[in-house]
């Protein structure tokens, strides 16, 4: 469950909660107290917590500001599950010994993952990336057992995911469906999707979609129309999807080759 705060920080009294917490803290200085010690989290820094594990915030910040603060919230059991497809012989839930994670990769890749999720995005594309961030998660900052390096996906089964993704992009495709193709869990596909083809199977499907919406609109067909035949769910979508990869609005890539 992704939650998002706004306003002043403010005291947080000892409380816990039944999931698994992630979230980027805003406070400063970011002194939070958990079990009998202080973890000090910088403002940008995430700080985490364990299912029942009792914490507080007792220091607001020594300036009036206001902020966004980004959270996530992870059932037990799907985190569990996680860890035993990532891991050979695991069937425990995962620990974490830090519960500050200072690294600037996976908060960029968690904060791009929330925002996913709080933007008009395709549930691939939203699933892909809470994977591939929870993958990141138990594997890196987490106590688990060996991980599993020896699963097999071969070049058929990845042609597979990418010959049904040619033939259905324009669908809501689930990651879990694109899994069941290729005969793996959705955390191992991720991965050798995105190593053998260069790009994660979202960003795979939105470049296909938009390398057909540009065939569509030097057809004659208008923006809108479109964006619905390949799938956006509007014109508003699709621009910014087409612009991001295109480098320009659809109706200026038309004008541009018109002439």
């Amino acid at each position: 469950m992704f939650e998002t705060h706004r306003g002043q920080p403010h005291v947080i009294p000892r409380h816990a909660h039944d999931a698994y917490q992630v979230g980027v803290t805003t406070r400063d200085p970011g002194e939070y107290l958990c079990e009998g010690k202080t973890w000090l989290a910088a403002p940008g820094n995430i700080i985490l917590f364990h299912p029942g594990q009792v914490h507080s915030s007792p220091k607001t910040s020594v300036r009036c500001r206001q902020a966004i603060s980004r959270l996530l919230f992870i059932d037990p059991e799907k985190m569990r599950r996680a860890a035993r497809m990532l891991a050979e012989g695991t069937d425990e839930y995962p620990t974490f010994d830090k519960l500050v994670i200072e690294d600037r990769a996976f908060i960029g890749s968690f904060l791009q993952m929330h925002a996913s999720a709080d933007a008009d995005n395709f549930s691939l594309e939203q699933e892909s990336r809470f994977i591939s961030v929870l993958g990141a998660l138990i594997l890196r900052f987490g106590s688990l057992g060996r991980p599993c390096e020896n699963v097999q996906c071969s070049g058929a089964r990845i042609q597979a995911v990418l010959d049904y993704l040619e033939a259905h992009y324009a669908e809501n495709i689930s990651l879990e469906d694109l899994a069941g193709i290729a005969e793996v869990s959705p955390f191992h596909l991720n991965r050798v999707f995105a190593h053998k083809v260069g790009m994660p199977p979202h960003a795979f499907q939105t470049q296909r979609r938009i390398d057909r919406a540009k065939q569509l609109l030097l057809g004659g067909m208008s923006v809108i129309d479109a964006a619905l035949e390949t799938g956006f769910f509007d014109q508003s979508h699709f621009t910014r999807h087409f612009r991001r990869i295109v480098g320009v609005p659809p109706r200026s890539y038309v004008s541009l080759l018109s002439h």
